[in-house]
Order: C-alpha cells, then structure tokens, then sequence
C-alpha cells in the first residue's frame, strides 16, 4: 500500500472517530490501535502467595468498614410508617423508569439484563409496580435487592498496591434502582 493511501485511509478514519459516539469512538480508537483487552489487576504484587488475589482484595475491602458496628434491626420495629398516596406506585411511572434504563450498564448480582427490562418495559411495568407496592406497603425489600457485587477497578493502569490503585465499584440490581427512584419521582 502507498504512503498516501495508506494516509488517506488514516485520515477517513480519524475523520470517522470525530462524528461517532463515546461508545463507538472507544471501540474503534481500540481497534484502530490494536488494543487488546488485558486484565487490569494483573501487575498487583502479591506477598503471601498461599491467598489468592481476589482473596486479598476482598479482606481490603472488608477492612475498610471493618469498624463500623452491625445493623441492629431491633430499631425497625419501632419505626411505623403509614401507607399514604405519597407512596403509590403507578405502572406507567415504572414503564417509563424501565424504558430509560441505559442498557450499557452492567446487571446487579440478579443478572437481569438492562436491555431485557427495557425493551420489555410495557410488558412487565404493571407486575414490576405490583412488586413494588407491595414491597412498600410490607416493608420489605427482597434479598436480591440488597446485595451488590463489588468489582475492583483500578485508579491507575497498572495498579501495583491493592491498598492504594484499587476503588470498589458496586453493581446494583436495576430493579432496586428503580425502586429507589421513587422518592425523586
């Protein structure tokens, strides 16, 4: 290929980049510069080698709130809300909740894909709402829908120091998020 075609093919694809989105542009500058995908915690130096990594970023994790006290859930049965009309939940608010979900983002630890609760928005918004009412009404929140899963991602590339490159980030439930909207509704 000549030095000016292989110019000219640059350029248009420079010139591509400048009119795509965050997300394409991400993609095709990786691809334009052959990036390959690596693991980010690959260079964390490990001094006891008989825990594993994961092992080791959990304990750090851990430790961080490791000096808070527990839930006392004793405190709950002392709290009485009324059910009033503040709290009720319409189907076509959680239809129009569900349909703006971005489908980008990763699934909580339910594995409930964004794009399955958004593109079947009018379907399921009144079994969600219904859900959702009744999880208001009782008081109760499901399991599910208070667990997270953390995944460690690094502050800098490469991350050497578990304690000072890595930040917890929490996946959440979609669901629960919806849920909890309901107060900024």
């Amino acid at each position: 290929m000549s030095v000016s075609l292989r110019k000219n093919d640059y350029t248009h694809k420079i010139q591509a980049l400048h009119s795509a989105d965050s997300r394409s542009w991400w993609q095709q500058t990786k691809q334009f510069l052959h990036l390959k995908h690596f693991n980010p915690v690959q260079n964390l130096y490990q001094e006891d080698p008989t825990h594993s990594l994961a092992d080791k970023i959990n304990e750090f994790f851990i430790s961080v709130s490791a000096h808070l006290p527990p839930f006392d859930d004793s405190v709950l049965d002392s709290i009485i809300v009324e059910y009033t009309d503040e709290y009720i939940i319409e189907p076509a608010y959680v239809k129009y909740q569900l349909s703006c979900i971005n489908i980008h983002k990763a699934p909580g630890p339910d594995g409930l894909p964004n794009w399955l609760l958004k593109d079947f928005a009018p379907l399921i918004c009144d079994p969600v709402a219904a859900i959702f009412k009744a999880s208001v009404r009782e008081g109760y929140v499901p399991c599910i829908w208070k667990s997270a899963e953390v995944i460690p991602t690094p502050k800098i590339n490469p991350p050497t120091s578990i304690q000072n490159d890595l930040r917890p980030i929490s996946l959440l439930p979609t669901l629960a998020k919806v849920l909890e909207k309901k107060n900024s509704w």
